[in-house]
């Protein structure tokens, strides 16, 4: 039988039908000379462009996407310049272990290496990215390419997930091959062998007073986690990733407490600690004195995870939703445990007291905030002090909604991030959170929510000072400089962008702001300007 050439498509065309296949609805980019394959294709798909200012807004609006979403979203990239712009928004990605699909251009394959000073080129793309990414695969076979998809989206699937990239050389995007179907399979995240769930098993039924850490790798395990803590009457805190897991209301839960005197005697005061999803990393525990038993029980996808820094006595390699479901299944006649003797309520109260005393100003916004939001709103954070005193402050009441930086800790990631966020999820209330100096890395995005019409509450915290820096300067006694910068005029940015614009000065014109921004047909900045210092 002859083959139609009627029938045949580009590679670069392949590439998005296979995106399609493994259940991607949205990407986003900028079109570029070496991307016009791709975006002739996008006609021919049901994807949905996102058109953005920045490469950098593109993949963290796919971070926040995937966050929102539970799944990941992709970027449309140049060869060159376009990749390197998004790489630190890929970095913070892979440092927060988020899934993102990016589709880049490369260079021809006969100029791949040879420095002819091609547009775009660069003297080895896939080396440059090697450093912020899980996967980085190379089409040299225009007939491959779905395959490097079904490689990639295997790969975030099997184990952490984490960013990769697919590179198309200009000369492969073009060929014409025959239509190929993705897998488009799913992959069963890994559970526990039969010893290994015994053992645990076991563990978790000698225990009558455990206490189990949170870390984003437990998000998507909210309902299994709760139902198990209750059962075992457990006591739980989180790292920041996992904020919300157990919702900060539960008399049980103690929140991002690592590294704090509450969190330390929780522990210790423990017969079994349980960790699950989590590095425990140093942002984890706050730079503060961290205690933690040598005879941890560790879940985690990661096997770096469970010999690293904190050994654990009993480390299982597996997917914690997966593990604790099959816990569950286990112990489903089991009659339960009382709940921790020790009021663990009054622990958490105590920690927010300090805060409260400490930062007076910062807590009052943050109240505020919190009254104005449904349980499921997202708040999507920069690197900015406000944000800081709400990692530990701000009540969340289910996981994955209160979204920061955490690893990488770039600057500019709330903004857009929160456009993603709002996209994948139009109906839910989302907040973007920056400080003034922070938005200015990524305020061009504005447009970007502008012209998808997103009711988009953007407050900013306004110290003209990045204040963090300044204090630390003042800690070490260096003078300070180059912390003192002027912002702009943010009332006339907004009507330059087509935002509305208000500046409250008080909590409860806070409040009274984000209701009304919510029912916007426009992004709202809400401006708080405020006294730049604070003390530790």
């Amino acid at each position: 039988m002859t083959e139609d050439s009627s029938d045949r498509i580009t590679c670069a065309q392949a590439t998005l039908h296979a995106l399609v296949d493994h259940g991607i609805d949205t990407v986003f980019g900028i079109p570029g000379i070496h991307t016009l394959d791709l975006y002739g294709g996008l006609t021919q798909t049901p994807l949905r462009h996102v058109a953005v200012r920045h490469e950098q807004g593109a993949a963290f609006m796919a971070d926040g996407f995937a966050r929102v979403a539970g799944r990941p979203a992709g970027c449309l990239l140049i060869t060159g310049p376009g990749l390197l712009n998004a790489a630190t928004a890929i970095g913070q990605a892979y440092s927060d272990s988020v899934p993102m699909i990016v589709i880049s251009t490369v260079n021809a394959r006969r100029d791949l290496g040879l420095g002819r000073g091609e547009i775009h080129e660069l003297k080895d793309q896939r080396r440059a990215l090697e450093g912020v990414v899980d996967s980085v695969i190379t089409v040299h076979d225009p007939g491959e390419a779905a395959t490097a998809l079904d490689l990639s989206f295997a790969r975030m699937a099997g184990h952490r997930p984490r960013p990769a990239v697919v590179e198309l050389p200009l000369d492969v995007a073009a060929a014409e091959i025959a239509p190929r179907r993705a897998a488009g399979s799913r992959i069963a995240r890994p559970g526990l062998a039969p010893d290994a769930l015994r053992a645990l098993v076991e563990r978790l039924r000698a225990a009558s007073r455990p206490c189990f850490i949170l870390g984003g790798g437990a998000l998507g395990a909210e309902a299994e986690l709760r139902r198990l803590t209750t059962l075992l009457g457990a006591a739980v805190i989180t790292t920041v990733a996992g904020k919300g897991i157990v919702s900060e209301a539960d008399p049980l839960a103690l929140g991002p407490a690592l590294g704090t005197e509450a969190g330390n005697g929780v522990m210790n005061a423990a017969d079994l600690v349980v960790v699950l999803g989590s590095e425990l990393a140093y942002l984890d525990h706050f730079n503060r004195p961290f205690e933690i038993r040598p005879d941890l029980v560790r879940i985690d996808l990661d096997p770096d995870v469970l010999v690293r820094d904190h050994p654990a006595e009993l480390a299982l390699l597996a997917d914690v939703r997966t593990a604790v479901s099959q816990v569950l299944d286990l112990m489903a006649e089991d009659p339960g445990r009382p709940p921790w003797r020790g009021d663990i309520a009054a622990l958490r109260e105590r920690l927010r007291d300090d805060l409260r005393q400490r930062r007076p100003e910062f807590c009052a916004y943050l109240d505020a905030l919190r009254a104005a939001l449904d349980d499921d709103a997202a708040v999507f954070s920069d690197m900015t002090q406000l944000a800081y005193t709400g990692n530990r402050y701000f009540e969340c009441r289910r996981g994955g909604t209160w979204l920061h930086p955490v690893g990488f800790g770039t600057l500019g990631y709330a903004l857009p991030a929160a456009i993603g966020g709002k996209l994948a999820a139009p109906e839910r209330q989302v907040v973007a959170l920056a400080g003034d100096y922070g938005l200015g890395f990524t305020l061009q995005e504005l447009g970007t929510a502008v012209e998808q019409g997103l009711a988009l509450p953007v407050v900013i915290w306004n110290n003209r000072l990045l204040g963090a820096i300044d204090f630390h300067m003042r800690r070490q006694e260096i003078p300070p400089q180059a912390v003192a910068l002027q912002p702009p005029n943010f009332g006339d940015l907004a009507k330059a962008y087509g935002c509305g614009y208000t500046q409250p000065d008080s909590p409860d014109g806070l409040d009274a702001a984000l209701k009304a921004a919510f029912t916007a047909g426009a992004p709202t900045l809400i401006e708080i300007e405020v006294d730049g210092s604070y003390d530790s």
